[in-house]
């Protein structure tokens, strides 16, 4: 039962930090339009498609597109005063789409939410979350945009950026890890833990290797800039299909 109950609670704090997806053409999961603009950067490609809506940037993994092509992408997570370093350019409003939904190379379409998930969600009052089509680094839906702040690297031997902390999941998976970041978001009192995700300006959004979990049981406030200690958890999975890339566990607050 109380097995039940913590499962029920995750998928419910799952739900509510669910980010805004990008709406598609008639609400469904593509967005359809024709290519204005496109550039390739950083094995990104970026596009300005003229839809039903207006205009609209997106970014997908790199592909073979042309200006007046007709594409299909999926939807994504929307960012705004999105600064790309490689353009040196911000974008005012970008979807960070998981590919071309008519490629080949794309990824499957995003499932639905099991009725069970459903089910739980309804109970609770919540609006039904569609999961992106990749959310292998973390749980796509909980994942917060990149804010851009530029934090300085904890010190200490087993200090990591957050992008290092992904890069390395596997070699510091067990071992303890040091981090400084922005504290972004926090759920607290879930499976008796504090959830909190933190960001230091390094990794790469369309990756979700941006932002970090860190399970805690101190309490912290949101916008605070503090360095934390935790035990690198690589490959958690929670299951329905909600995996973690890599967290740290046993957070502690240095500073």
């Amino acid at each position: 039962m109380i097995r039940l109950y913590n499962l029920l609670t995750l998928l419910i704090f799952i739900a509510c930090g669910s980010t805004a997806l990008a709406e598609g053409n008639n609400g469904k999961n593509v967005v359809t339009g024709e290519v204005l603009e496109t550039m390739n950067a950083a094995g990104y490609t970026y596009l300005l498609v003229k839809n039903a809506y207006g205009q609209q940037w997106a970014a997908i993994p790199e592909s073979e597109v042309k200006v007046h092509d007709q594409v299909s992408y999926y939807q994504g997570m929307v960012m705004k005063d999105f600064y790309s370093n490689t353009l040196d350019r911000t974008f005012d409003t970008i979807i960070f789409s998981s590919g071309l939904a008519d490629s080949k190379s794309a990824p499957a379409k995003p499932a639905k939410l099991s009725d069970f998930e459903l089910a739980v969600q309804k109970e609770n009052g919540l609006q039904p979350a569609q999961k992106l089509a990749d959310s292998t680094q973390g749980s796509a839906g909980a994942v917060v945009p990149m804010q851009g702040d530029k934090i300085k690297k904890a010190s200490g031997e087993n200090a990591c950026t957050v992008d290092e902390i992904f890069n390395r999941a596997s070699e510091l998976n067990g071992k303890k890890v040091r981090v400084r970041g922005k504290v972004l978001k926090i759920n607290q009192g879930i499976m008796g833990r504090n959830w909190v995700h933190i960001q230091d300006g390094s990794g790469d959004p369309m990756k979700n290797t941006h932002d970090l979990v860190i399970t805690t049981n101190e309490e912290v406030k949101e916008g605070a800039v503090l360095t934390f200690e935790g035990m690198a958890a690589a490959n958690k999975d929670f299951g329905y299909g909600y995996e973690y890339a890599v967290l740290l566990e046993e957070g502690t607050v240095l500073d």
